[in-house]
């Protein structure tokens, strides 16, 4: 399994091109179909008759003004009143850019669930279109991560009996094509797992591979995963003492050297960093003569993963077993599966900072908070999309945009329709 493939690939198949802004002119099929979806799936929750600023014109804005680097109320509106003759192109803006306070107030009143299903539809059918028109067929399983997010800025009066706590974001996240599908803010007085096992059941997960950390392995999540056709692979801790135990009294250092020489091992690369010597080593016991509770549903491996660093200064060595369990028999497979677990750390929530500033973000509204973390989330499987071809980090990406709006936006969106995109193929170097 290969993380990224449909991104690598799409690249591949468009190869190097510039695009001719005299021929492929700025996309409006594609704001259109963004401004349809947005009219029907996000309701105005404003008083009809009382609104100066129609929704559909504050969030188009919101989009663009992300796209080129945006990260607060007070940018939405400077990016507004600079490009509002662009806009115009677009949707009317009668009455020109709202405040930075209207922007927050309007975003505190949007169900995000409804402005989740417009943009992730909207990044889907874009996706799925520029396959169909290039013809790009994959192999092997995607893989789908369950992780929480904390927004470190959000809260207030930490350490005093006024405490609120910082909001706490649960991401169904697709690493295979990089596109967070689902998200939702965990309530303070509530946790992630009955949130992730409700997300999980309304997410395709025929075929796919699930994977979780030790909080979410839990025997009704693993039956909605099983029930909707998926496979999971999930991390062990003491919170299910039971299996814990079993792991470590299957993994001791002599069945580990016995499994060595069997077809259920499998060796990561060793690697080399800063003055340190990484191996990692994964190792799979088939369930069929391992007692396991009968609540457990389509457990067929237990794995035991090794980290053994060696700091070649010190001359000191150090070695840590995590366990994992599985639906999957292929060790290849799980062990792909385990590493790519991760990607959601680098890929999703570390963009999600550093790149769109939401752990600067003090919006304390739940709401407000995420659907502007909806429009960040969106922005940034757009820009992936068209980052290879730059070779340069989204943050400098998104500064063209800010620069160069209407032909960095013809450059990203010209792909939406099958004729567009074969021009684009027209017109390479």
């Amino acid at each position: 399994m290969k993380v990224n493939k449909f991104l690598l690939t799409y690249n591949e198949a468009l190869g190097d091109f510039s695009v001719d802004y005299d021929k492929i002119k700025t996309p409006y099929k594609a704001i259109k179909r963004f401004v349809k979806l947005l009219d029907e799936e996000v309701n105005d929750a404003r008083l009809q008759g009382m609104i100066e600023y129609p929704l559909n014109e504050i969030l188009l804005l919101a989009f663009l003004a992300i796209l080129s680097g945006a990260s607060s109320w007070a940018d939405l509106e400077r990016f507004g009143n600079s490009k509002l003759k662009f806009l115009r192109k677009f949707l009317p803006f009668k009455n020109g850019t709202p405040s930075h306070d209207t922007f927050r107030r309007v975003f505190s009143l949007i169900d995000p669930k409804e402005l989740e299903k417009a943009t992730v539809v909207f990044v889907m059918d874009f996706f799925e279109k520029v396959k169909k028109t290039l013809k790009l067929k994959f192999e092997g399983k995607d893989q789908i991560i369950v992780d929480g997010k904390e927004a470190c800025s959000s809260g207030r009066n930490y350490g005093t009996e006024d405490e609120i706590r910082n909001l706490q974001t649960l991401h169904v996240y697709d690493a295979t094509n990089e596109i967070c599908l689902a998200s939702e803010i965990i309530n303070q007085k509530t946790n992630e797992i009955p949130v992730a096992r409700d997300l999980l059941s309304k997410t395709d997960l025929k075929g796919k591979i699930v994977s979780f950390d030790a909080l979410h392995t839990q025997k009704e999540t693993v039956k909605v995963i099983v029930s909707k056709g998926g496979d999971f692979v999930g991390g062990l801790k003491g919170n299910q003492s039971e299996l814990y135990n079993t792991s470590q009294e299957l993994f001791t250092d002599e069945n580990l050297n016995k499994i060595q020489k069997t077809k259920n091992y499998f060796k990561f690369e060793i690697e080399k960093n800063h003055r340190q010597i990484e191996l990692r080593e994964m190792y799979r016991v088939d369930t069929s003569n391992v007692y396991i509770d009968e609540e457990w549903v389509n457990i067929n491996s237990i794995i035991c993963y090794v980290k053994k660093i060696t700091d070649y200064k010190k001359n000191k060595s150090t070695i840590e077993k995590r366990y994992y369990i599985s639906s999957i028999k292929d060790i290849t497979l799980v062990a792909d599966a385990i590493r790519n677990h991760w990607s959601i750390e680098n890929k999703l929530h570390w963009h999600l900072d550093m790149t769109f500033g939401e752990d600067n973000n003090s919006t304390m509204d739940k709401n407000a908070f995420a659907n502007f973390s909806l429009m960040n989330k969106m922005c940034l499987s757009l820009l992936k999309l068209i980052q290879p071809r730059y070779k340069v980090g989204l943050n400098c990406i998104k500064k063209s945009f800010g620069w160069e709006l209407q032909g960095m936006i013809s450059e990203l969106l010209c792909y939406y329709s099958k004729s567009e995109i074969q021009n684009a193929l027209i017109y390479k170097k």
